[in-house]
């Protein structure tokens, strides 16, 4: 099987496991009784599946750079950086937190960020000039939405304790949203892996190649 394949299946898988993580956010905040009981399933569920997601998108982007080093023309993957769950409740050393958590997941989506950008940039003929008729140009756009949702989660992470007002309305669902645009854009790349022929949304031009 080519490396492209695996590499879209990875990536779709992890993104299915962060779409996980991003849902099961949205029930975590803390609360009493049973309600607090919820979020802290919630929070172990979301830990994992964003631990199982950084994995499999970590293995993913290793077989993309071990692609890249073909002839063939390929963009430059970022390796750093994954969504994140829920901070605990009883974290009180914020700069602490900041410096070895919030840090690395802006900087990290700062990555992706760019390498989203590099991929639409691949296929358009100009900086200037989109091309949402061409799959691939779907993979960057889709991904960049996410890279976006996640550089947010982070930055509002910064200012989530002690308060925790900014991350429940800012780090979640920025991690929500980031989540499913990533699976999107993933699942796109799944296709285009399998569908080298044509790589056009365009029916006139599909017919045409033909």
């Amino acid at each position: 099987m080519i490396v492209s394949y695996w590499v879209g299946l990875l990536f779709t898988l992890g993104c299915v496991a962060w779409g996980i993580n991003g849902h099961y956010a949205l029930f975590e905040g803390g609360g009493t009784g049973a309600v607090a009981k919820i979020a802290e399933q919630a929070l172990k569920v979301s830990a994992a599946a964003a631990l199982v997601g950084g994995t499999l998108f970590e293995i993913g982007s290793w077989l993309l750079y071990w692609e890249a080093l073909n002839p063939e023309p390929h963009v430059v993957p970022c390796m750093f950086g994954a969504p994140t769950a829920y901070p605990a409740a009883d974290l009180t050393n914020d700069r602490t937190w900041d410096g070895v958590y919030w840090l690395f997941q802006v900087v990290g989506a700062s990555f992706f960020i760019a390498s989203s950008l590099l991929f639409m940039l691949e296929v358009q003929p100009a900086w200037w000039r989109p091309k949402p008729l061409l799959i691939g140009w779907h993979v960057g756009f889709w991904n960049l939405v996410g890279s976006v949702g996640f550089w947010l989660s982070g930055l509002f992470g910064f200012w989530a304790v002690p308060s925790g007002r900014y991350q429940l309305g800012g780090t979640i669902l920025s991690t929500f949203w980031g989540s499913y645009a990533f699976l999107i854009g993933s699942y796109v790349q799944l296709l285009e892996a399998v569908n080298k022929h044509p790589q056009s949304l365009s029916c006139r031009r599909v017919a045409a190649s033909k």
